[in-house]
């Protein structure tokens, strides 16, 4: 992500927070993982398991969190 960022900041000069980018990836799993929570016999439409996704989340938070 950090490589992704710098190239984009780089062509744009736009300014990018991490942090926030962070906090939306966040909020992405937890919604991904909300879905698989309220519907998981549809959840094998992501190539995920709920497992998978419950990883992914905590991870995200971590990463968001600065842990």
């Amino acid at each position: 992500m950090a490589r992704a960022l710098a190239r984009y900041r780089e062509k744009t000069d736009a300014t990018i927070e991490v942090g926030r980018v962070r906090r939306a990836h966040a909020l992405a799993a937890m919604a991904q993982l909300g879905w698989g929570l309220r519907a998981p016999d549809q959840h094998h439409r992501t190539g995920r398991t709920l497992a998978h996704t419950l990883a992914w989340a905590e991870r995200a938070l971590d990463a968001a969190s600065g842990a």
